[in-house]
């Protein structure tokens, strides 16, 4: 039975637990970790569950090793990157188009923009002016509120003095459980 090596090439944050815990029973604790194990249909079928996230060296007892990559990701990223220089040459030349139309408008459309720029900062104007008016109104209606309640809080104090009469009654010294000086027991 031969031996092949594991090397951790991509990071298992945010990968479900279950690939977690199979990367940290192969042994592989971080990126670029490369662990050899016995090549078995269990190890193997351990590989295939990360595959994603690990690279696997068939030859591990030669000068050089062969290494096994998934052939899908190659095919993959070969076409994702294709797709990206192809919108980007579109991007391109709906910029250059534009700016060609832009051109060739000139000052007519900029007279437009204009009277277009005047318009929307009178409009930003009005709204500031309605947001300023609104905020006094409310900060009118808050500092009424408080007066408001200061004038119960005083009207309530008012009437728990006039219940208890001005002063608290004091209380008796039997009652605390003091005893007075003169009614000490003599010896």
């Amino acid at each position: 039975m031969g031996q092949i090596r594991i090397t951790q090439r991509r990071s298992a944050i945010r990968q479900p637990k279950r690939q977690r815990a199979t990367l940290e029973a192969l042994g592989l604790r971080r990126m670029n970790h490369s662990v050899v194990k016995n090549d078995t249909p269990q190890i193997r079928g351990m590989v295939a569950r990360v595959d994603h996230l690990v690279t696997v060296d068939d030859n591990v007892t030669g000068d050089v090793a062969t290494t096994r990559r998934r052939p899908a990701a190659k095919a993959r990223s070969a076409k994702a990157s294709a797709n990206r220089r192809a919108a980007k040459k579109k991007s391109e030349q709906s910029r250059t188009a534009t700016a060609a139309r832009k051109k060739a408008t000139g000052s007519g459309k900029a007279q437009a923009t204009k009277a277009e720029s005047k318009k929307s900062a009178s409009k930003k104007s009005v709204k500031k002016s309605a947001k300023k008016s609104a905020a006094k109104k409310s900060t009118a209606k808050k500092s009424t509120a408080k007066k408001s309640t200061a004038k119960k809080s005083a009207a309530k104090k008012s009437s728990s003095k006039k219940s208890a009469g001005g002063k608290a009654p004091r209380k008796s010294a039997s009652k605390t459980g003091k005893k007075k000086s003169g009614d000490r027991a003599s010896d």
